[in-house]
């Protein structure tokens, strides 16, 4: 696997993280910890006469100054490719490209668009942050840009990014992964003789292997938002295809916690811990430290979205491999597309045009391609994946098979830490499958439906 040089950022938050996925003021990706050459590289310290660049500011004759604010974990490296290949094919426009703290690209943002020092551009996340800000006159439609002849073209689970009430694209869908993805320590199965599982027996056996020789298997953060991205998994085998689109939605003439189909997915969360294929003390690990467990080889299998690639290839001291979960007895979609990351275009730019002409760029076969390199999920559905780490491939190849949005009903405001509460206290033994899915449909009730 051909290393990157990427931030290593093992840090996550619980609250954070999760509502992340669901358009929130989080954390999903921590921000801080990104490389200073990188910065400098991006941002462009000085401009040609010595001046600090200032966004929306015309830096010399002729030549005009994007400012752009970005997530600071897997978009810096991206966005150095950005801005060398669009400045070559764009003269007379110059990226500032800054990284930022999470912390800075949330609800605040609706201060700080207003401000005399603003970025053109900046990265939020889908969902109710970026409606919030258009409705509040901050950021653009874009659908001049993201006409319907382009939105033909997306995987279908970048198309969740319209959920402004109005049916229209305010911001660009940009980093994209695959949830939830199954990394396993491929060099210690190759010596173990074990093959990938295709079938939930499959991965029952491969789990009594993994033990037998003193491993644990299948870890995860379930403590904080890998639980959430594994039961969307979990619901897409248990509940019908109509009931699990209800479920990523935000229905209000139906409580989706309430349908057939849901309570079985706790059910089946239960088996995975009955049978043990989840390690020992499986509610006892957030993000970080089953991170840590799978990269000591302590346990040799571990869920999570794609993007934790960026941290596992260069931490890792083999070889990974990737799986998806095995199908179900529904035919539900075998992963989720989470494309919660966005762009989004300061209403009070000065550099309306310019900032389109980025959006257009970034929609290219040739940028989209690029995203894969640094495991990065496309939006187009025509990019040519043979680039792609062998993993992200064989991810991207998966979906094919089925792959849906992530649960927008996360846009609610503390549903994702109730899921976490339901499926924990499930796990622990302080409540059973039907108490969970009650759990769930009474917060959903009081919460979402009014």
């Amino acid at each position: 696997m051909k290393k990157k040089l990427i931030a290593f950022l093992l840090a996550f938050s619980m609250v954070g993280s999760l509502a992340a996925c669901g358009g929130d003021d989080t954390d999903k990706k921590n921000g801080g910890g990104e490389k200073q050459d990188s910065e400098e590289k991006l941002s462009g310290e000085e401009n040609q006469s010595g001046e600090e660049n200032q966004g929306g500011e015309e830096e010399s004759a002729g030549t005009v100054t994007l400012k752009i604010w970005i997530q600071s974990t897997n978009q810096p490296e991206y966005f150095q490719w950005v801005k060398e290949t669009f400045e070559s094919q764009n003269k007379g426009i110059e990226l500032k490209i800054e990284p930022q703290a999470t912390s800075a690209l949330g609800d605040t943002l609706d201060v700080t668009l207003g401000g005399d020092d603003a970025p053109d551009i900046v990265a939020t996340w889908g969902g109710l942050v970026a409606a919030t800000l258009y409705k509040g006159n901050r950021i653009l439609e874009i659908s001049d840009i993201i006409t319907e002849e382009v939105e033909a073209n997306f995987v279908e689970a970048a198309t969740y990014n319209k959920l402004d009430g109005d049916g229209k694209y305010v911001s660009l869908p940009l980093g994209g992964f695959v949830s939830p993805v199954i990394y396993y320590n491929k060099t210690a199965f190759d010596s173990m003789g074990l093959s990938v599982p295709t079938t939930y027996d499959e991965l029952k056996d491969v789990a009594e292997q993994i033990r037998a020789a003193s491993k644990q298997p299948l870890i995860a953060g379930f403590n904080t938002w890998h639980l959430p991205h594994f039961m969307q998994a979990i619901h897409a085998r248990t509940m019908t295809p109509e009931n699990f689109a209800q479920l990523i939605g935000t229905p209000s003439d139906v409580n989706p916690y309430e349908l057939p189909g849901y309570k079985e997915g706790f059910d089946l969360l239960k088996q995975y811990n009955d049978d043990k294929i989840f390690a020992d003390n499986i509610t006892g690990y957030d993000a970080n430290m089953a991170q840590m467990e799978f990269i000591a080889q302590n346990a040799l299998m571990m869920t999570a979205p794609s993007l934790d690639l960026l941290t596992l290839s260069d931490a890792a001291e083999f070889e990974l491999g990737a799986f998806l979960l095995p199908a179900g007895e529904v035919d539900g979609p075998l992963a989720s597309g989470v494309y919660s990351d966005v762009l989004a275009i300061n209403a009070n730019s000065r550099y309306i045009d310019e900032c389109k002409q980025l959006f257009e760029f970034l929609l290219t076969p040739e940028a989209q391609a690029k995203l894969l390199e640094f495991e990065i999920l496309p939006i187009r559905k025509d990019v040519d994946i043979s680039s792609a780490n062998p993993i992200m491939s064989e991810v991207v190849s998966a979906m094919d098979k089925g792959v849906s949005g992530f649960y927008q009903s996360y846009s609610v405001s503390g549903v994702d830490v109730e899921l976490v509460a339901a499926g924990s206290a499930l796990l622990t033994g302080q409540g059973d499958s039907a108490a969970a899915a009650q759990h769930m449909a009474d917060y959903y009730k009081a919460n979402a439906m009014q």
